[in-house]
């Protein structure tokens, strides 16, 4: 993805790019549109897989929710972690 410094980034010197701390993190932002992105995707494969017959389709569906509940396991996981290090 290219940050652009309308997006809150700038370049500094030497090209790096500096996040404005201001705005929310948007790796986090991401990372929680993924999740329920697969879920989301999961539950439409699923239902259109039983809706017609297609047990294939259907099971992807059910391969896809797991995921992204997985995806919200590992982070809720990793920021238990991230509180516990910082004393939060």
């Amino acid at each position: 993805m290219v940050r652009r410094p309308m997006d809150g980034y700038a370049c500094t010197d030497g090209g790096a790019a500096s996040v404005d701390p201001r705005l929310p993190d948007p790796t986090i932002q991401d990372v929680d549109m993924s999740e329920n992105t697969d879920k989301l995707k999961g539950r439409v494969k699923e239902t259109a897989g039983a809706a017609t017959g297609d047990d294939e389709l259907k099971a992807e569906g059910k391969t896809d929710q797991n995921a992204g509940k997985l995806k919200e396991k590992v982070n809720d996981t990793v920021d238990s972690v991230k509180d516990k290090l910082t004393g939060k």
